[in-house]
């Protein structure tokens, strides 16, 4: 393939509609120095084969790879065996990029530092209100403390693997995804990145829109991140936060035990806590210009921290105490080798 040509890397984990979504996104793409679609099925579909069949009857670039019951970093692994072009680019199905994405990826690449780089993701713009209120949480500074927009002061910005470029020859450098990782396999692999000289780009111009999960599903999968981070194997740095806020919550509750009317301690805090969430409720209303969003955002917020919280302490536990089945943790340095079932 040409200088500057990217293969786009799609995980399929949704419906076929889906999967038609972003491949007629990625139709519609503005990009000069062509590129070309590497799908992963992890269930061998007929849906999304057919899917795959009919972008490639449209003049796409495309190959499917069946590969039943592959995780996601595996996925991401077979596809970087199997890419062609000069850098990577990786999607969601059902993800559905900016007509300029790949251009602002190629962009972030003029630095020749830059090893991987990761724009923002949005919820679509006919979403419902709750949708457009935890897309608000999933993205403002007092949800993430800005580790997904790259303006964090104290944090070192990690891309998603659902909006995230980089160069083959760094991916390779680095060993690949790291397939011992239940939740974010990707930031392993940026952390090697960094120490081997590359650095992580925030482009905001490679913009996505990708559905939100249902409130359980947003809950789970913050629970599920926040023990791989206890567990110490997802976003380094992230440690002393949580620490902080867990030793914090720990005061406090300590605080209001004890049977004194001159301790105010928790009235405090949580006056403190309460009027944050407030303001956040306030500020999302205003951005969605929706006044319900002040009304859903506070609990979102809430149940957001909750979760963060117990399952950092969770994962902090299961590191702390030694596995009574002697066993290891799997760890992969290399890529994967995964037999193809069928190609399109």
């Amino acid at each position: 393939m040409p200088k500057d040509s990217f293969s786009v890397a799609i995980a399929c984990s949704h419906r076929t509609e889906s999967l038609d979504a972003t491949l007629h996104a990625l139709a519609e793409l503005e990009y000069d120095h062509g590129f070309e679609i590497i799908i992963i099925d992890d269930k061998a579909w007929e849906g999304r084969q057919g899917a795959a069949i009919r972008a490639k009857r449209a003049g796409l670039l495309i190959r499917y790879i069946s590969l039943p019951g592959i995780s996601k970093a595996s996925a991401w692994n077979v596809a970087l065996q199997e890419s062609g072009g000069e850098y990577m680019a990786f999607l969601d199905d059902g993800c559905i990029p900016a007509s300029d994405w790949l251009t602002a990826y190629n962009a972030a690449f003029g630095e020749w530092t830059t090893g991987v780089a990761g724009g923002p993701d949005c919820a679509p713009k006919h979403a419902s209100i709750f949708e457009r209120s935890l897309d608000y949480v999933l993205n403002s500074f007092i949800g993430t403390l800005g580790t997904r927009t790259g303006v964090s002061a104290a944090l070192t910005y990690y891309p998603r693997m659902w909006n995230m470029a980089a160069r083959k020859e760094a991916l390779r450098l680095a060993g690949g995804f790291d397939e011992s990782a239940s939740e974010s396999p990707e930031v392993m692999m940026i952390s090697r990145l960094r120490r081997i000289g590359y650095k992580a780009a925030y482009q905001p111009a490679a913009q996505v829109e990708r559905g939100r999960a249902g409130l359980l599903g947003f809950l789970s999968r913050t629970f599920r991140l926040s023990a791989e981070r206890g567990r110490g194997t997802a976003q380094p740095g992230l440690s002393r936060i949580y620490l902080g806020a867990l030793t914090g919550l720990l005061v406090v509750l300590g605080a209001s035990a004890v049977p004194r009317s001159e301790n105010h301690l928790a009235l405090w805090a949580s006056a403190g806590y309460g009027i944050i969430l407030a303001w956040a409720g306030i500020h999302a209303a205003i951005r969605t210009r929706n006044p319900l969003a002040a009304m859903i955002v506070p609990p979102l917020m809430l149940v957001h921290h909750l979760m963060h919280l117990t399952g950092y302490a969770l994962g902090l536990l299961r590191r702390l105490i030694p596995s009574t089945d002697g066993t290891k943790s799997r760890s992969t340095d290399g890529l994967c080798k995964k037999t193809r079932n069928s190609c399109v």
